[in-house]
């Protein structure tokens, strides 16, 4: 299919039985085997969802560009004919853009909002090193701009750093900080193991995080987390515990299959396990 250059297209149907409406899902692909439309219906309800990409009709495979399998818009139609005509569809329309990469660089909500993310260079820049395979991945910048209204919002923006996790070619993120308009409000600081030869090499053990009053951007408040691992019969359990800037501190732990990752317990800031099997 993907050698046809036409309009081809293939669906299914799915009938979903019920004791008064059945539901009925619809499915349309493109020649790219990438699902167009689907529509589900039940009595006078129905959602259609349909997804344009970036793939050009007629053009063959090698000459498609690199984000052809990614959605550009994605248009949601609610039905309710139980409603009054005027009040029967709904109808949102989100809008997408991507890097060559396939890295998400803009998104516009069915709100107004907008999302526009930046990315690292894959050679490094300041505030990142190279990422050791030469792909694109290392977020730089996401800022959500709000829909426009009768009240002040302020544009919120998140920005990280990165580093090399001791000598070791590995990158891991270093610092999150959050801004109102260009108000710093908070950063955090990520702590790794970056000894190689220890078993938990490149897990988080720290997380050191500074808020800033609005009306005065000098005074801060500077709140831990500490994270301590052990193993044990195929058993990993996590011990996270919080210092906070009052010095109040709380504690919790978490234990998953080492394995599979299912949660065996888990005790909450109040003493309280609950346990889980399988």
């Amino acid at each position: 299919a993907y050698r046809i250059l036409t309009d081809y297209q293939y669906g299914s149907t799915e009938t979903q039985l019920g004791d008064k409406h059945n539901i009925v899902i619809t499915r349309r692909y493109n020649n790219f085997h990438l699902i167009t439309r689907e529509s589900t219906q039940q009595g006078g309800c129905s959602c259609t969802v349909e997804t344009e990409y970036y793939a050009k009709k007629g053009i063959s495979f090698d000459q498609q560009p690199a984000q052809f399998q990614l959605p550009k818009q994605t248009t949601t139609t609610f039905l309710d004919t139980s409603k009054p005509a005027t009040e029967q569809r709904r109808v949102e329309i989100t809008k997408t853009e991507f890097d060559l990469w396939g890295n998400p660089t803009k998104e516009e909500n069915p709100d107004g909002s907008v999302v526009v993310t930046c990315w690292y260079a894959s050679q490094g820049e300041e505030n990142c090193p190279a990422e050791p395979n030469g792909f694109v991945r290392f977020m730089k910048q996401q800022k959500l701009i709000p829909a426009e209204s009768a009240y002040t919002t302020p544009i919120r923006t998140c920005r990280f750093t990165y580093q090399r996790l001791g000598n070791t070619p590995y990158v891991v993120q270093e610092k999150k900080f959050f801004y109102r308009d260009d108000q710093l409000l908070s950063q955090q600081n990520l702590m790794s193991i970056s000894d190689a030869n220890d078993a938990e090499f490149g897990r988080i053990i720290a997380i050191n995080e500074d808020m800033y009053e609005l009306s005065d951007s000098g005074k801060q408040f500077t709140s831990t987390q500490h994270f301590t691992t052990q193993i044990q019969s195929g058993l990993l359990t996590q011990i996270a515990k919080f210092i906070g800037s009052d010095g109040v501190t709380s504690t919790v732990n978490h234990t998953h299959s080492a394995y599979t990752g299912l949660l065996y317990a888990k005790t909450d800031a109040q003493g309280i396990t609950t346990h889980y099997q399988y």
